[in-house]
């Protein structure tokens, strides 16, 4: 029963980081990340690790009404199926981030360790049929203990969530920055040029959240295409684990921009199924980029080239740190950063909303 509450505690917090748009801890990597914006991450909207929080819930629930003597059999027949299905669910999908998405989430590792841990114990329970002498005096103040303790260490997750979320720029260097650093006349746009409101998007094209956040800005921007105006500037993080193609792949969409097809080249790396991989730029630079754009590439000389290396010098310039980092400016208003997680309630001040139609 313990090991359901903790499986509780695991899921829990996952299914809170989705639904407040927030990010777990994941030690020095970003799997966890990757892993949770994928779209693999959700079965009709509804995130999986709801899924699993329920069935945690309803193996400590069984659990509970067995040791009172309550069908006993028939409750650990159920019980071993559902540790079951979801050992085999749990592999499946570590095997599918493992090999597909090719990122490590540590919080579903621990899922997975912890639903094993689950069926082989119950297993052993359904092997065993011989009810414990005075189990009910043990397992009702341990079901109540742990109930508590799932429930205190999910509202604790979710007061860190709901902590102000820590933008990685410089301040004072925005407020300080000419409006050639952050709004250049070369940048990408997609809105009105008269717009009052300019989103200025610093993203990467392996980036997971960029992928996420892409077809939301764009449906917002053309909402009020009159009134919003974003402007795309490319920061690839080749540092990055899975991110080490970006800035190659900037450099094909700018070649695919001279000819034209700047945004389908987005819009289709943003729409592929998983995060991409050079073979997946490398495709999309054949149907956009040019017959030479391959070649193109070795040479960092390249008009292409120099228009990514100017845009990440002004992401430089302002010590971005994270993608996508959204700019927001206006006539009247002070220069507000966002990120993926709270770009809509930053577009929701008064400062900006008045100026959107």
């Amino acid at each position: 029963m313990a090991f359901s509450f903790v499986g509780a505690f695991v899921a829990g917090v996952l299914t809170l980081a989705h639904y407040l748009n927030a990010l777990v801890p994941c030690g020095n990597t970003s799997g966890c990340e990757r892993v949770a914006t994928d779209p693999s991450s959700s079965l009709f909207n509804i995130p999986i690790s709801l899924f699993g929080f329920g069935a945690y819930l309803t193996l400590a629930a069984l659990t509970l009404l067995w040791t009172l003597g309550i069908r006993r059999s028939t409750l650990q027949a159920v019980c071993l199926a559902i540790g079951g299905l979801g050992t085999l669910i749990s592999v499946g999908l570590i095997e599918y981030a493992h090999y597909v998405i090719k990122a490590t989430c540590l919080w579903c590792l621990a899922s997975m360790l912890v639903m094993g841990l689950v069926f082989l114990i119950e297993y052993l329970a359904w092997r065993t049929t011989v009810a414990r002498n005075g189990s009910l005096k043990i397992e009702l103040p341990l079901f109540i203990v742990c109930a508590a303790a799932a429930g205190v260490g999910i509202g604790l997750a979710q007061r860190t969530f709901a902590r102000p979320i820590p933008i990685l720029i410089d301040r004072q260097l925005l407020a300080a920055a000419p409006e050639s650093v952050l709004a250049p006349a070369t940048a990408h746009m997609m809105g009105s040029p008269t717009a009052a409101v300019t989103i200025v998007e610093f993203a990467d094209l392996a980036c997971p959240a960029c992928r996420t956040m892409a077809p939301r800005v764009e449906e917002f921007v053309k909402k009020h295409a009159d009134s919003v105006r974003l402007l795309f500037r490319h920061y690839p993080l080749t540092k990055v684990p899975g991110h080490e193609y970006s800035e190659k792949a900037a450099a094909l969409c700018e070649m695919a921009a001279e000819r034209g097809h700047f945004w389908d080249f987005i819009n289709e790396d943003y729409a592929l199924p998983q995060h991409p991989e050079p073979k997946d730029f490398r495709k999309l630079a054949e149907k956009y980029s040019g017959p030479n754009a391959m070649k193109r590439l070795a040479d960092p000389s390249d008009p292409a080239w120099q228009r990514v290396k100017a845009d990440e010098a002004d992401a430089d310039k302002l010590k971005i740190g994270q993608t996508p980092t959204y700019i927001i400016l206006a006539p009247g208003a002070s220069r507000s950063v966002a990120t993926s997680r709270n770009l809509g309630d930053v577009l929701g001040q008064h400062e900006y909303l008045d100026q959107i139609k």
